[in-house]
Formats: C-alpha cells, sequence, structure tokens
C-alpha cells in the first residue's frame, strides 16, 4: 500500500511539472532512487563532502530516516517552543498541521 501511495505522489508532482507521463518501471526507479537509503549514501544528497568543515561531535546531517526520531532529540518544552513558533510563520496557510511536532505524552 505504502509503494502505491508513494507512485501516485510521484506521478501527482510529475504531473505537476508537466513532464512526459510515466511507466510503472520509471515510477519504480524513482521510488529506489529517491530511497533514503540511497539518498543517505549520495554526498550531493547527504552533505558528507562538508565533513572536513564539521565538528566531529555533531550528529550526521541524515540520521535514521525514521518517522518520530525526533522525540529523541526534543524535548516537551522544545516541542512545544518548535510548534508554537511554526504557527507564528505558517499558521495562516492550511499546511501548519503537517509540520506540528505533537510531542507524545509520557
Amino acid at each position: 500500500a505504502v509503494v502505491s501511495t508513494q507512485s501516485t505522489g510521484i506521478r501527482q508532482i510529475n504531473d505537476f511539472l508537466a513532464l512526459p507521463s510515466l511507466s510503472d518501471s520509471d515510477c519504480k526507479r524513482v521510488l529506489e532512487e529517491t530511497s533514503f537509503d540511497k539518498m543517505k549514501k549520495d554526498p550531493s544528497a547527504n552533505y558528507s563532502w562538508r565533513d572536513d568543515g564539521r565538528k566531529k561531535d555533531e550528529s550526521p546531517f541524515m540520521r535514521k530516516g525514521k518517522v518520530g526520531d525526533w522525540t529523541n532529540f526534543f524535548s516537551k518544552d522544545l516541542s512545544d517552543r518548535f510548534d508554537k513558533k511554526t504557527k507564528d510563520l505558517l499558521g495562516e496557510f492550511e499546511v501548519f498541521n503537517d509540520y506540528i511536532t505533537g510531542f507524545p505524552e509520557q
């Protein structure tokens, strides 16, 4: 189900950009080339070309690619402040709810 949802999204973006129609194999290739694991290994996507200028104790630009992993790095207070700032910046737009962190209750 996830792959068909992703394929639908890829086709919608493709149509929005008015590009030629994609075959099923084209969609599959886009899914493969844009997967988190693939991009994590790609220097043009993972910023590893900047490693010389990074502090060695910083977390990598791309961590795990797991939904909700941010809760391991945000406190409830930081999550609330992030939500407030996001609402201040995006509150008038319908997309606001897509960016609410919704820190899980402990």
